[in-house]
């Protein structure tokens, strides 16, 4: 099994991709042997090319991908938008695993239209209704004036104020691999 999926109007972000590329419309579901992809839409305004937010407005997504009974869903990149998240999870749930990037968090005025933080992160697990959340796209490189290691407390910090049952949060270490499936939801 070997597929290309990239988003409506995405190509030109690959130019250098070998073989062919499958491009998908926000909601549009891409299908081979029991593996099944949706596009959905994000809150991102682009600007890899200056103005390709005006001339790619859909030329971003995330996907919810389903494979053997389990529905995970991945964020990519993207701003909050609660009302989004929520249709989300009304289309496609349930969900059983958010994989969402928690940074950069700062300057959050600046990076809020392209970057969830890890309170906003939390509340999509919420929003989609999610049975676990891994936390991804942090401390890897720097592109905000976050420190290393700032994510992930703030998103341990609101984990505890929130109540969250131990074990629905997964943080995994670079490198690591980690079963939770079929484990019983938290």
């Amino acid at each position: 099994l070997h597929a290309t999926l990239v988003p409506e109007g995405g190509l030109p972000y690959v130019p250098e991709l070998p073989g062919e590329a499958t491009e998908l419309r926000w909601w549009q579901t891409w299908e081979d042997r029991g593996l099944q992809v949706t596009a959905v839409p994000v809150r991102h305004s682009g600007f890899r090319y200056g103005l390709d937010g005006q001339w790619l407005p859909r030329a971003f997504c995330g996907y919810v991908v389903r494979y053997h009974g389990m529905t995970v869903f991945f964020g990519g990149d993207t701003g909050y938008d609660p009302a989004l998240f929520r249709q989300i999870g009304q289309r496609l749930g349930p969900i059983d695993l958010a994989v969402l990037p928690i940074a950069p968090v700062e300057p959050r005025k600046f990076m809020a239209s392209k970057h969830i933080d890890p309170h906003e992160a939390l509340q999509i697990v919420e929003d989609l209704n999610a049975r676990w959340m891994v936390p991804v796209h942090y401390d890897t490189f720097v592109n905000s004036t976050d420190r290393p290691g700032d994510a992930l407390r703030l998103l341990h910090a609101d984990e505890a104020t929130r109540g969250l049952t131990p074990g629905r949060v997964q943080v995994v270490d670079f490198g690591e691999r980690r079963v939770i499936w079929p484990a019983s939801a938290p």
